[in-house]
């Protein structure tokens, strides 16, 4: 895939478009910087060219991305676990003697 500056997707209809294209020679859709994506050149994941950094890695690359996602699977199958197990009824206090 080209990564080059004068090449971004449309987000409407995902094609290779002109970077400077005002509208999506495509879909014919109008275009303006938050309709133009590009991919991260750090974990290649696809970003808004409007983006200062990417939300997924960050800036720092493609195992940063993945152990974030790993984190986020690991909350949601712990979450998951937790709401699936049986809940037992508290035991009663001691009583005092």
């Amino acid at each position: 895939m080209d990564n080059s500056s004068n090449q971004v997707w449309c987000v409407f209809c995902r094609e290779l478009i002109p970077a400077d294209a005002t509208q999506c020679p495509n879909c014919q859709k109008a275009l303006s910087d938050r309709s133009r994506v590009i991919r991260c050149p750090d974990c290649g994941k696809y970003i808004l060219k409007s983006d200062s950094e990417c939300r997924f890695c960050h800036g720092q690359g493609a195992a940063y991305a993945e152990r974030r996602a790993a984190a986020a699977r690991q909350q949601a199958e712990a979450a998951q676990a937790a709401s699936a197990a049986p809940t037992q009824p508290a035991a009663p206090a001691p009583r005092p003697s």
